[in-house]
């Protein structure tokens, strides 16, 4: 059997998606199993035991809509499973003639699809439908999984112990939007108090988050790991204090106590999985009641105190 999973572009959406695609992979063992992924996203899933990795580039112009569409085809897939809503890809998979198309749609027809489940206003934007998909498999309701193998365990592991024994606080002060940004005062603030208690702290993220770096003591690994590599050292820390962004979701679903940091996108759609896991937001942000609103400058992600995300820490800590 052949299946094609499409799933997100983003880093933390495709984290999302990871549940359905173990789910998936255990309820099919010996499939062929390809996963679409947009560029940004595609980290979760190198590395991962027994699946494919189709990349899609960033901007998908005619030319690179032809080529994908020209490689769907031609592998002959059996099933084709849309884990986000997207009326291009639904569009490519349908006129490729796969068999048997389920996921999720925007519109009562479904966009195509052979069975559909639509998204709700009221739960995450991607990890919502997850079950109902599952559902429309005959499979069960699965958590985010990231399938770490045992030598990507080990390597988080010795990574580790190049760090002394204190507790590790990891934090990602990054964001692909500047507005979901913490203040790094703040976040000096709180790394200096994690150091009073005997925590340590350690800064991760890609390329782009290596300049920022507060003014305390803390070690900065930003862009010196792959996403997997991030992943397996996340699993040997003690908790995670982050953006909205793709490591507040990894954190998350580890199962690692998490504080994710939020401003102009609302948490109610968009929080990190995981019973450890908390959401902060200014109270008095004037966006508050949007999902996502262009027009936030970022004032309430900035303004966010830092002892609040230490209360919080702790409160995930001692769960």
């Amino acid at each position: 059997m052949r299946i094609l999973l499409l799933s997100a572009k983003w880093l933390g959406d495709a984290v999302n998606t990871t549940g359905a695609v173990a789910a998936i992979q255990d309820a099919h063992p010996g499939a062929e199993i390809v996963v679409s992924v947009g560029a940004p996203g595609a980290g979760v899933f190198h590395g991962w035991p027994g699946i494919e990795v189709w990349e899609r580039p960033k901007k998908l112009g005619l030319r690179e809509q032809a080529a994908h569409f020209g490689r769907i085809r031609s592998r002959g897939f059996d099933l084709a499973v849309h884990l986000e809503v997207s009326r291009s890809l639904t569009r490519w998979v349908r006129l490729a003639g796969i068999p048997r198309r389920i996921g999720v749609a925007k519109t009562d027809d479904g966009h195509g699809l052979h069975a559909a489940t639509q998204p709700s206003p009221d739960e995450h934007e991607v990890r919502g439908p997850i079950p109902r998909i599952l559902d429309l498999l005959g499979l069960p309701a699965h958590e985010p999984d990231l399938r770490l193998t045992a030598a990507e365990v080990r390597a988080g592991q010795e990574r580790r112990s190049q760090l002394d024994e204190r507790p590790v606080i990891a934090m990602h002060l990054g964001a692909s939007n500047m507005r979901k940004q913490w203040d790094l005062g703040q976040a000096a603030d709180l790394i200096w108090h994690l150091e009073s208690l005997g925590k340590q702290s350690v800064l991760i993220g890609g390329p782009g988050d290596t300049t920022l770096i507060p003014d305390a003591p803390c070690a900065a690994w930003a862009g010196t790991m792959s996403v997997r590599e991030m992943t397996a050292f996340l699993a040997c820390a003690e908790g995670f204090v982050g953006n909205d962004s793709g490591p507040m979701h990894i954190a998350g679903a580890l199962g690692l106590p998490t504080v994710g940091l939020f401003g102009p996108t609302n948490p109610a759609r968009y929080s990190p999985p995981g019973q450890r896991s908390v959401t902060l937001r200014r109270c008095d942000c004037p966006f508050l009641a949007q999902d996502s609103n262009d027009d936030c400058d970022g004032r309430c992600t900035r303004a966010i105190p830092w002892r609040d995300v230490a209360d919080a820490l702790t409160t995930v800590l001692e769960r």
